[in-house]
């Protein structure tokens, strides 16, 4: 029980993640076009960014991966937990920079990622994986206080493991 508990809230992390960085990709999107400072430049429409979203996406899941974001069996305090995220997240932005313009140069997808946006992207994309981590431990502990069903709990407690 306690190995599908672990599996199943590390998939809702993965998704949560996810879905935290496509809605912050699109956020700094929406921030470019509306905000005038810097002056505004002539951006495309989003359907153009969705192949850079698409780098940003799996970049970032990818070295959430490698920073060990998704072991579940560690417990770290929530700052801890920031500052592991703003790690892996600043190196993630950095990375999908170097793969959009080795990706993308010279191609028909080629466009200006304004750097405007890609400072937007990363702070956005801290925030809201932080807010969305938050959530799900307090979602998480909720459900462990009180199971849905009236019976078992869904995410047993863990023992803390000392490392």
């Amino acid at each position: 029980m306690k190995r599908k508990a672990d599996t199943l809230y590390t998939v809702l992390l993965v998704v949560s993640d996810v879905v935290m960085v496509i809605l912050a990709f699109y956020l700094a999107y929406w921030l470019r076009r509306v905000v005038t400072v810097p002056p505004p430049i002539n951006i495309g429409p989003f359907s153009e960014y969705l192949g850079m979203l698409a780098v940003q996406v799996v970049t970032i899941i990818t070295v959430y991966f490698f920073s060990r974001l998704y072991d579940v069996k560690r417990s770290m305090p929530p700052m801890d937990e920031f500052y592991r995220i703003f790690a892996a997240t600043s190196i993630g932005a950095i990375a999908t920079i170097a793969f959009t313009s080795f990706l993308f140069k010279n191609s028909t997808l080629e466009l200006d990622f304004p750097r405007v946006m890609v400072v937007y992207a990363w702070f956005l994309t801290v925030v809201l994986v932080t807010v969305g981590r938050t959530l799900l431990i307090l979602l998480r502990n909720l459900l462990r206080r009180r199971p849905p069903s009236g019976g078992r709990s869904v995410f047993p407690r863990q023992l803390k493991v000392q490392s």
